[in-house]
Parts: C-alpha cells; sequence; structure tokens
C-alpha cells in the first residue's frame, strides 16, 4: 500500500535535501559532526540499545533490594551467569497497577499541554525552514501537577508511595514502551514524516537510535515535549 502522497518527495529525496541544507548549518540536528561519527558504524548505537535496558533494572535492584551493595550483584552474576541473574531479577512489564500509573500520568499531562494556557513560542527555523511552534505552560503543568498528587492521595485515589513499591515493574514497563514508541517513530519517519526535516542515516539500527523526524508527533502532540518536559 502506498502511504506516501504523490506530491510527498521519497525518502531518499527528503534525505539529500536536508544533507544540502545543513551544510550551511554547522550545527544541525544531522551534520555527520559529533558523538556518532566517533563510533564504528552501528555498532555504538546497537550496543547501548542492548546494555542500557538491562543496566537500568540492575540498578534499580541493587538500590531497592541490595541496599546497594553492587558486590552482592557481582557475586550473584558469578555464581548464576550474567543473563541467568538478570533474568531472574527482571521484574514484569505487564504489572496492571504500574500501567495504570503511567497512562493515567501520561494521559494527565497530555490533558494539561492541550488545556492549560501558555504563551505561543516559537523555536529555531530548522534547516529546511520548519519554525516549531509550542506552548510555553510548562511552569503552570508542573505546579498543577504537584497540587494534583497532594489531592490524589487524599482522595484515595493514589499512593504516592506506589511509585516507589513499583519503581521495578515501572521501570520495566518504561523500557518497553520506549522500545516499541521508537519503532514507531522510526516507521512514522520513513513513511508519514510530521515535518520535512527528515532522512536516513543509511541504517536502520542508526535511525533507530538517532531518529528520522526531527520533530515527530504522535497526533497534535509533540513526542519529544512530551517525554522530554512532562
Amino acid at each position: 500500500m502506498q502511504l506516501r502522497s504523490k506530491a510527498s518527495p521519497s525518502m531518499p529525496q527528503r534525505s539529500n535535501t536536508l544533507q544540502k541544507k545543513i551544510k550551511s548549518h554547522p550545527k544541525s540536528w544531522s551534520n555527520g559532526v559529533g558523538f556518532l561519527s566517533r563510533w564504528s558504524g552501528s555498532l555504538g548505537p546497537l550496543f547501548l540499545m542492548l546494555v542500557c535496558p538491562g543496566f537500568g533494572m540492575a540498578m534499580v535492584h541493587v538500590s531497592k533490594n541490595l541496599a546497594g551493595d553492587w558486590g552482592s550483584l557481582w557475586s550473584s552474576i558469578r555464581s548464576e551467569g550474567l543473563l541467568s541473574h538478570i533474568t531472574s531479577i527482571w521484574p514484569s512489564c505487564t504489572n496492571p497497577r504500574a500501567l495504570y500509573l503511567i497512562f493515567g500520568f501520561m494521559a494527565f499531562e497530555a490533558f494539561l499541554t492541550k488545556v492549560v494556557p501558555g504563551k505561543r513560542f516559537e523555536a529555531t527555523r530548522t534547516a529546511m525552514g520548519n519554525v516549531p511552534v509550542y506552548q510555553a505552560n510548562g511552569m503552570a503543568c508542573y505546579i498543577i501537577t504537584l497540587f494534583s498528587l497532594l489531592l490524589s492521595k487524599e482522595l484515595g485515589v493514589c499512593n504516592p508511595s506506589e511509585v516507589y513499591d513499583l519503581f521495578p515493574e515501572i521501570v520495566s514497563s518504561l523500557n518497553v514502551i520506549s522500545l516499541l514508541l521508537c519503532l514507531w517513530m522510526l516507521i512514522q519517519g520513513y513513511y508519514f514524516p510530521s515535518t520535512t526535516d527528515s532522512g536516513t542515516n543509511g541504517s536502520v539500527i542508526v535511525d533507530y537510535y538517532w531518529g528520522v523526524d526531527l520533530y515527530p508527533k504522535l497526533a497534535t502532540f509533540d513526542i519529544k515535549m512530551m517525554t522530554n518536559c512532562r
């Protein structure tokens, strides 16, 4: 099925056009200079994507269950094996209450982002001439969130201590959710990007890690603003 309209340029065309545009923008998001250029192809991004989820879960396990004793973790890994032990301490990523807290918070912040008033803020013009527009309501959303947390505790809707009790399950779920979200943004960037500031790096692995869409959106929500600012 053809997902791209006839008026839309193909991925190679968009990528080539973007590469030409960024030559005059030395600090552009994809000028090939910096962190990724020092890695050998896709090995660096692949290493980070494979190791970071497990390392994150190990940190949570050591902090919550071993009182910060990394030596105890190392002893267990030596006796059981790395994969065997990591698998044994990895909590469920489908805990209903953990998912309720995650998606409830996401929905609440998405609601605030849209309804809380704020000044119009225009970001720097991109290499392809796009000007991202935001609603500067971050501080107001933050204050409302804190107040709502206290109110929800008083009303018995949510006990903040649950976040600590279910922190391993929450981190486990967020690992999976983030990987699936990145997969969706990869597909969206390839076939129906949010703006013309999009293009492939030439490797699916690097594209998945680095992104192909500068300002990805899900419906009318700016994904980067939601994940970084909310």
